[in-house]
C-alpha cells in the first residue's frame, strides 16, 4: 500500500512541475536566464572562426596624404624657405 501511495505522490510531483515549467512559474536548468547570445567578442574581424586580426598599433606606420588643396598643407619648397 505504501508503494502505491509512494508512485502516486512522486506522479503528481512530476505533474505540477511539467505544468510550471510549461507555464514559466519553474525555469529549466538547463536554459540560459539571459536568453541573450554569449558568445566571446572578436573586435569586428571577419565572421565566423576568424580570431585574430591587426591592431592599430600592429599596422605599419604611414605617411598622411599630401595634397595641395588641403588648408594645412605646406609645400617643402615654402618650409626650407621659411627655415632660412
Amino acid at each position: 500500500m505504501a508503494t502505491v501511495r509512494a508512485k502516486l505522490q512522486k506522479r503528481a510531483e512530476d505533474h505540477f512541475r511539467a505544468r510550471d515549467v510549461k507555464k514559466g512559474i519553474e525555469r529549466l536548468d538547463r536554459r540560459s536566464a539571459s536568453g541573450i547570445n554569449g558568445s566571446p567578442k572578436k573586435g569586428g574581424h571577419g565572421g565566423k572562426f576568424t580570431w585574430g586580426g591587426f591592431r592599430s598599433s600592429d599596422l605599419p606606420y604611414s605617411q598622411p596624404a599630401l595634397d595641395e588643396k588641403d588648408p594645412n598643407y605646406m609645400d617643402r619648397d615654402d618650409e626650407e624657405e621659411e627655415a632660412q
